[in-house]
Protein backbone atom coordinates (compact mmCIF):
# COMPACT_ATOMS: atom_id res chain seq x y z
CA UNK A 1 0.00 0.00 0.00
CA UNK A 2 1.51 3.81 -0.41
CA UNK A 3 0.98 6.41 2.43
CA UNK A 4 0.32 9.67 0.52
CA UNK A 5 -0.21 13.19 2.04
CA UNK A 6 -0.22 15.99 -0.12
CA UNK A 7 -0.29 19.91 0.45
CA UNK A 8 -1.86 22.90 -1.70
CA UNK A 9 1.14 25.28 -1.98
CA UNK A 10 2.47 28.74 -3.38
CA UNK A 11 6.40 28.33 -2.92
CA UNK A 12 8.93 26.61 -5.18
CA UNK A 13 10.34 22.96 -2.89
CA UNK A 14 12.85 22.14 -4.90
CA UNK A 15 15.68 24.07 -3.65
CA UNK A 16 14.81 22.68 0.19
CA UNK A 17 14.65 19.27 -1.39
CA UNK A 18 18.09 19.37 -2.94
CA UNK A 19 19.66 20.89 0.12
CA UNK A 20 17.90 17.53 2.30
CA UNK A 21 19.75 15.36 -0.15
CA UNK A 22 16.50 14.22 -2.50
CA UNK A 23 17.45 13.09 -5.97
CA UNK A 24 15.22 14.39 -8.78
CA UNK A 25 14.28 12.79 -11.66
CA UNK A 26 12.82 14.15 -15.45
CA UNK A 27 10.24 16.55 -15.69
CA UNK A 28 7.35 15.49 -17.30
CA UNK A 29 4.44 16.21 -18.85
CA UNK A 30 0.69 14.39 -18.34
CA UNK A 31 -2.50 14.58 -19.61
CA UNK A 32 -4.82 11.85 -17.18
CA UNK A 33 -8.36 10.99 -17.73
CA UNK A 34 -10.42 10.15 -15.21
CA UNK A 35 -13.52 7.80 -14.72
CA UNK A 36 -15.56 6.99 -11.80
CA UNK A 37 -15.62 2.85 -11.59
CA UNK A 38 -17.09 2.42 -8.08
CA UNK A 39 -18.32 5.29 -5.57
CA UNK A 40 -19.24 2.35 -2.74
CA UNK A 41 -16.36 0.92 -1.34
CA UNK A 42 -15.80 2.23 2.16
CA UNK A 43 -17.31 5.59 1.20
CA UNK A 44 -14.08 6.86 -0.93
CA UNK A 45 -14.28 6.44 -4.78
CA UNK A 46 -12.76 3.83 -6.78
CA UNK A 47 -11.46 5.37 -9.75
CA UNK A 48 -9.67 4.34 -13.17
CA UNK A 49 -7.31 6.94 -15.09
CA UNK A 50 -5.98 6.84 -18.52
CA UNK A 51 -2.25 8.27 -18.32
CA UNK A 52 -0.58 9.39 -21.09
CA UNK A 53 3.21 10.80 -20.61
CA UNK A 54 3.54 13.68 -23.22
CA UNK A 55 4.80 13.47 -25.78
CA UNK A 56 3.60 10.16 -26.55
CA UNK A 57 6.36 8.37 -25.04
CA UNK A 58 4.35 5.94 -22.55
CA UNK A 59 0.68 5.34 -21.34
CA UNK A 60 -0.85 3.69 -18.26
CA UNK A 61 -3.83 2.42 -17.03
CA UNK A 62 -4.26 3.18 -13.73
CA UNK A 63 -6.88 1.23 -11.42
CA UNK A 64 -6.76 3.51 -7.78
CA UNK A 65 -8.92 2.38 -4.88
CA UNK A 66 -8.60 4.73 -1.55
CA UNK A 67 -8.53 2.56 1.39
CA UNK A 68 -8.82 5.78 3.89
CA UNK A 69 -7.68 9.73 3.53
CA UNK A 70 -4.16 8.47 3.66
CA UNK A 71 -3.72 5.06 1.86
CA UNK A 72 -4.19 3.80 -1.74
CA UNK A 73 -4.32 0.63 -3.65
CA UNK A 74 -3.16 1.42 -6.89
CA UNK A 75 -2.34 -1.19 -9.92
CA UNK A 76 -0.87 0.34 -13.00
CA UNK A 77 -0.37 -1.41 -16.38
CA UNK A 78 1.04 -0.05 -19.31
CA UNK A 79 -0.11 -0.14 -22.63
CA UNK A 80 0.90 1.38 -26.15
CA UNK A 81 0.33 4.85 -26.43
CA UNK A 82 -1.16 4.15 -29.64
CA UNK A 83 -4.03 2.51 -27.43
CA UNK A 84 -4.94 4.82 -25.45
CA UNK A 85 -7.67 5.95 -28.05
CA UNK A 86 -9.06 2.72 -27.61
CA UNK A 87 -9.12 2.22 -24.37
CA UNK A 88 -11.38 5.27 -24.06
CA UNK A 89 -13.71 3.71 -26.95
CA UNK A 90 -13.85 0.98 -24.47
CA UNK A 91 -15.07 2.64 -21.82
CA UNK A 92 -17.77 4.57 -23.29
CA UNK A 93 -18.63 1.09 -24.35
CA UNK A 94 -18.92 -0.55 -20.73
CA UNK A 95 -21.14 3.24 -19.97
CA UNK A 96 -18.42 5.09 -18.78
CA UNK A 97 -17.71 8.61 -18.89
CA UNK A 98 -15.07 10.92 -18.60
CA UNK A 99 -15.24 12.47 -15.30
CA UNK A 100 -12.26 15.06 -16.13
CA UNK A 101 -8.90 15.31 -17.52
CA UNK A 102 -6.20 16.34 -15.61
CA UNK A 103 -2.98 18.06 -17.09
CA UNK A 104 0.10 18.36 -15.06
CA UNK A 105 4.14 18.82 -15.04
CA UNK A 106 5.74 17.40 -12.35
CA UNK A 107 9.02 16.29 -10.85
CA UNK A 108 9.93 13.61 -8.52
CA UNK A 109 12.70 13.80 -5.86
CA UNK A 110 13.09 10.62 -4.30
CA UNK A 111 15.34 9.86 -0.85
CA UNK A 112 15.16 6.21 0.18
CA UNK A 113 11.89 5.09 0.27
CA UNK A 114 10.55 8.24 0.44
CA UNK A 115 9.21 10.03 -2.69
CA UNK A 116 8.32 13.77 -2.92
CA UNK A 117 5.91 15.30 -6.05
CA UNK A 118 6.29 18.79 -7.40
CA UNK A 119 3.10 18.80 -9.08
CA UNK A 120 1.83 21.98 -11.61
CA UNK A 121 -1.82 21.38 -12.46
CA UNK A 122 -3.37 22.93 -14.85
CA UNK A 123 -6.47 25.29 -13.46
CA UNK A 124 -5.71 24.14 -10.05
CA UNK A 125 -2.38 25.39 -8.96
CA UNK A 126 0.97 24.02 -7.38
CA UNK A 127 0.91 21.02 -4.80
CA UNK A 128 3.36 18.54 -2.85
CA UNK A 129 3.04 14.96 -2.89
CA UNK A 130 4.76 13.10 -0.33
CA UNK A 131 4.27 9.15 -0.50
CA UNK A 132 5.99 6.33 1.03
CA UNK A 133 5.19 2.69 0.93
CA UNK A 134 3.58 1.59 4.30
CA UNK A 135 0.35 0.60 5.85
CA UNK A 136 -1.83 2.87 8.10
CA UNK A 137 -0.88 2.88 11.53
CA UNK A 138 1.06 4.97 14.25
CA UNK A 139 4.12 4.67 12.93
CA UNK A 140 4.13 4.71 9.22
CA UNK A 141 2.42 7.99 9.53
CA UNK A 142 4.68 9.28 11.93
CA UNK A 143 7.48 8.33 9.55
CA UNK A 144 5.33 10.11 6.82
CA UNK A 145 4.57 13.60 9.00
CA UNK A 146 8.31 13.61 10.33
CA UNK A 147 9.39 13.91 6.51
CA UNK A 148 6.38 16.65 5.70
CA UNK A 149 8.24 18.58 8.93
CA UNK A 150 11.78 18.77 7.63
CA UNK A 151 10.68 19.33 4.30
CA UNK A 152 9.06 22.36 5.63
CA UNK A 153 5.33 22.01 4.26
CA UNK A 154 2.49 23.19 6.92
CA UNK A 155 -0.11 20.96 7.97
CA UNK A 156 -2.99 23.51 7.16
CA UNK A 157 -2.33 23.41 3.48
CA UNK A 158 -2.90 19.52 4.06
CA UNK A 159 -5.68 18.48 1.30
CA UNK A 160 -7.22 15.04 1.36
CA UNK A 161 -8.88 15.48 -2.69
CA UNK A 162 -7.73 13.68 -5.57
CA UNK A 163 -7.31 16.29 -8.41
CA UNK A 164 -10.53 15.09 -10.09
CA UNK A 165 -12.61 15.94 -7.23
CA UNK A 166 -11.06 19.50 -7.05
CA UNK A 167 -11.19 19.91 -11.03
CA UNK A 168 -15.30 18.99 -10.69
CA UNK A 169 -15.77 21.27 -7.37
CA UNK A 170 -14.14 24.47 -9.65
CA UNK A 171 -16.57 23.50 -12.12
CA UNK A 172 -19.63 23.27 -10.06
CA UNK A 173 -18.46 27.38 -8.87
Amino acid sequence: MKLKLKFMVEKNFEPKLRALGYQATRRRRLTETWYIVDETIGGFRTWLHLREDKPGRTASINLRRQISENETDENIVAVAFKDVAKMKLIMAACGKKEKCVVNRDYKTFTRGNVSVTLDNVENLGRFVKVETNGEENEADIARLNAVVDEIGLEQSLRIGSDYPEMLKKRKKR
